[in-house]
């Protein structure tokens, strides 16, 4: 299940990297076996998983997509915003280990889950 709103969740700092806009897309814990990701795009055109996948106990890759929430004849806002996403990890990732997420190809390195 993966759920997702506007902005940065609480305590979680925002990531400028060297991705073609300058913003490359990160991750963080969230809870137990869940993590945050958040993606760099237009405010109504977020960019969101549309899949998440463990290769092994250490890695987990994630693909995002542009969703046009607008629909229809409007174009996407050119406003450039983070959107997070809630994701649960799969059960063969073990968050009790470093884990390595990669989202489009950018990784984040993750420490061991606390949980």
């Amino acid at each position: 299940m993966v759920d997702h709103f506007k902005g940065l969740p609480k305590g979680v700092q925002p990531r400028v990297g060297d991705g073609p806009d300058g913003e490359l897309p990160w991750a963080a814990w969230a809870g137990p076996h869940t993590i945050y990701v958040m993606t760099w795009g237009s405010g109504s055109c977020p960019r969101i998983p549309t899949s998440v996948d463990a290769r092994s106990a250490e890695v987990v890759v994630i693909r995002t997509v542009e969703h046009d929430f607008v629909q229809g004849d409007q174009a996407c806002t050119a406003d450039l915003a983070v959107t997070t996403s809630v994701v649960r990890v799969p059960a063969r990732a073990d968050a009790a280990r470093s884990l390595q997420v990669k989202i489009d190809g950018t990784t984040t390195r993750l420490p061991a889950s606390a949980s």
